[in-house]
């Protein structure tokens, strides 16, 4: 589609809706942020509605930015697993468009008959087949919620999807029989430095080959994995020469604790901030994150824009952030240990060898890595946006 990068009046208005709080420092609320900024900037009036009826997260990161649009706070009512938004708010809105992030938990909202843009910012379709029965079972049983409401409210309403990969579009055209346009655009993500290039070339060599683990330390985001590698790598010869750095927070905690009192080599940095978070990507040299459960990581992406080479899971929302065999390798599951050993040799080698070949290979991983970046990426859902409220679509006879 052509990018229409023009501004609008003012008097268009967009209407985020989000299914938890907007308050914490998360990736749905970061990509609201990071858009809901832009739209604003380019003549939008924008307000996010909030759910005030949803559990904050243990600990949470609350945000230290200055929002320039306008939040408000509403209880939304829940009915089987799908969260109702008070329709009498909408109705007084009267927005242009309306963008909701959770296609599953957001599903009545097109009743209120204004445009809408439902997004899968929570749909991890490629975590499917590492699920346990049970949730896969609840999943299932969402699906087919959704199904029925989009096949009996959805009628005559004007709706597109915004899928932030192609295992989401995929299945998004499946169970809706493609009746709905789906746009596949990923998460805004911030470029930390303008001369991110000059800091990497002026990096000195750490005294020991440093491998990040950042995230959560929870189930399916390969923090277990992680262990896994870190011990197979402590029954080799290359172990003293490497430190393994991991960063973070999760449920899991206490076994990064246990890890980094048992080895020497494991340094723990619990919840680093912003600034520091990348400090630790510039200074690190190398990246793990076998993660199963991602729709767009976003700290697999900054990770790449810091030049770090990164191996991830062979998932396809991963595959679409690290280019294989260029700005990384993505590993499969079964036998990751010596995988990633193999990997991580190569990478040493080259770092031990030849360190200034190793800070070029560097700087070309964060120049293929700026597609990225918010300065990419925004334009393209201010695109998506500007088309919509501009044209009405066809909605397609069912195939």
């Amino acid at each position: 589609m052509k990018n229409t990068n023009t501004e609008l009046p003012n008097h268009h208005k967009i209407l985020l809706i989000l299914d938890t709080q907007f308050v914490h420092w998360k990736g749905t609320q970061r990509f609201l942020f990071e858009m809901g900024s832009y739209l604003t900037k380019h003549g939008y009036e924008v307000t996010l509605l909030e759910n005030a009826n949803s559990e904050l997260p243990d600990k949470p990161v609350k945000m230290d930015v200055n929002i320039p649009f306008k939040i408000v706070s509403l209880r939304f009512r829940k009915i089987f697993g799908v969260y109702v938004v008070p329709k009498s708010f909408i109705m007084s809105e009267k927005p242009d468009i309306i963008y909701a992030t959770n296609l599953n938990s957001l599903p009545f909202i097109p009743s209120a008959g204004f445009k809408t843009i439902f997004g899968c910012l929570v749909l991890n379709i490629s975590s499917l087949p590492y699920l346990q029965k049970s949730e896969k079972i609840k999943f299932r049983l969402k699906s087919y919620i959704f199904v029925t409401i989009q096949r009996f409210l959805w009628r005559n309403h004007q709706i597109m999807i915004h899928a932030l990969n192609e295992d989401q579009g995929d299945w998004v055209r499946k169970i809706t029989k493609n009746r709905y346009p789906v746009r596949v655009i990923g998460i805004p993500v911030e470029y930390p430095y303008m001369d991110i290039g000059t800091r990497i070339a002026q990096k000195a060599k750490n005294d020991k080959f440093t491998i990040l683990y950042f995230g959560a330390f929870s189930n399916y985001r390969g923090f277990k994995e992680f262990i896994d590698i870190i011990k197979f790598i402590e029954t080799k010869e290359i172990n003293e020469d490497i430190i393994f750095l991991i960063a973070g927070d999760g449920p899991l905690k206490s076994q990064v604790v246990e890890v980094a009192t048992s080895y020497d080599n494991v340094k723990f940095i619990e919840r680093p901030s912003d600034n520091e978070k990348w400090k630790i990507m510039l200074n690190s040299d190398l990246f793990i994150y076998p993660s199963v459960i991602e729709n767009f990581s976003i700290i697999a992406a900054e990770a790449q824009i810091c030049g770090l080479p990164s191996l991830v899971a062979d998932i396809l929302p991963l595959k679409n952030i690290v280019i294989n065999g260029k700005t990384g390798h993505v590993l499969a599951l079964n036998n990751i240990e010596k995988m990633a050993y193999d990997k991580i040799y190569e990478y040493m080698q080259l770092w031990m060898d030849n360190y200034e070949k190793y800070k070029e290979m560097r700087i070309e991983i964060s120049v293929l890595s700026k597609r990225l970046c918010k300065e990419e990426v925004l334009p393209k859902l201010l695109d998506m946006i500007q088309y919509f409220v501009q044209n009405d679509l066809v909605v397609c006879s069912p195939k």
